[in-house]
């Protein structure tokens, strides 16, 4: 079996796919963030769904589930290509879909109220959306320690507004990354991904991208993660 993950394409092969002793061949899946764009209809129920690579995908079977899911509604899915090329649309067959909550930026001068100095590894942050009628996304995937019977741990992305010259003279946004373990003692390392939804605030005119600034788990981890428009 054979696994590609569509966002940014980026690809992870698992297990080598064809038992060429036997000549049996195993279907290739694919991995993908994606945005739901319900077009209305005569039913309203007609979903399309945009990848964060801005493919446009058309589903071709769990008809009753994307009927109900409304225009930016994010997910995380897998699925095969019948047609077995990427072409832009395509029609994709789901194996599985799991909804994302979108999480709104934390505006505040404030921050310490919400307890949430605990450290993160941000790893990789991407955008997407902003066109083909979804709206636009900061999405973070991150690891953090927790238990085996972990508590809830907050996520915040935060916009200090007792920070000066946001966005600073090079034309980036600051933002910093904040994480509330709820006194987990954490001893296993748990990689998730975060998406918010991106505001006029942080995409108008003039701003280049955004910096994202966070407390590390480790030593000698780059305490920024910077995404440039």
């Amino acid at each position: 079996m054979k696994i590609n993950n569509l966002r940014t394409l980026f690809i992870v092969s698992a297990a080598a796919a064809v038992l060429s002793s036997c000549k049996i061949e195993h279907p290739t899946y694919y991995n993908a963030y994606m945005t739901a764009l319900n077009n209305g209809g005569e039913s309203s129920s007609f979903c399309t769904l945009i990848t964060d690579d801005s493919i446009t995908v058309y589903p071709l079977n769990q008809y009753t589930f994307f009927s109900q899911l409304k225009t930016n509604d994010r997910v995380y899915a897998t699925f095969t290509i019948p047609s077995g090329e990427i072409t832009d649309p395509m029609e994709v067959e789901f194996n599985s879909v799991t909804m994302l909550t979108p999480l709104d930026i934390v505006a505040t001068s404030s921050s310490d109220t919400l307890n949430a100095d605990d450290p993160a590894n941000p790893e990789t942050i991407w955008q997407s959306g902003g066109i083909k009628g979804v709206s636009r996304f900061l999405n973070i995937v991150y690891t953090v320690n927790v238990s085996q019977y972990s508590p809830f741990h907050g996520i915040y992305l935060v916009d200090d507004l007792n920070q000066e010259s946001n966005p600073d003279p090079s034309g980036y946004y600051h933002l910093r990354f904040m994480h509330n373990a709820n006194n987990d003692p954490g001893t296993l390392r748990s990689t998730s991904v975060a998406t918010f939804p991106l505001t006029e605030k942080y995409t108008a005119p003039g701003i280049k991208g955004i910096k994202v600034r966070f407390s590390p788990i480790d030593l000698g981890v780059d305490s920024t993660l910077t995404l440039t428009f």
